[in-house]
């Protein structure tokens, strides 16, 4: 199958991170993103590492228009 076909769904994995707060979820969570390895594909991981380490973030009470402006730079 060719990996770049139309009907290639869009989301190859979710990652659910939780703790006791928010600080040790944020801590679970970048763990997993830097233990993760996909192979053959492009992914978004880094976006989602930069975000986990992205202050605004941490604290919380971002949107996706904070998504859509760190997208834009």
């Amino acid at each position: 199958m060719d990996i770049h076909a139309p009907f290639l769904g869009q989301l190859v994995a979710k990652i659910i991170a939780h703790g006791e707060s928010r600080e040790n979820a944020l801590g679970r969570l970048t763990q997993a993103l830097d233990e993760l390895i996909v192979e053959g594909i492009r992914t978004n991981t880094s976006l989602h590492r930069e975000l986990v380490k992205d202050q605004a973030f941490r604290e919380g009470g971002v949107s996706i228009h904070y998504l859509e402006s760190k997208l834009e730079d």
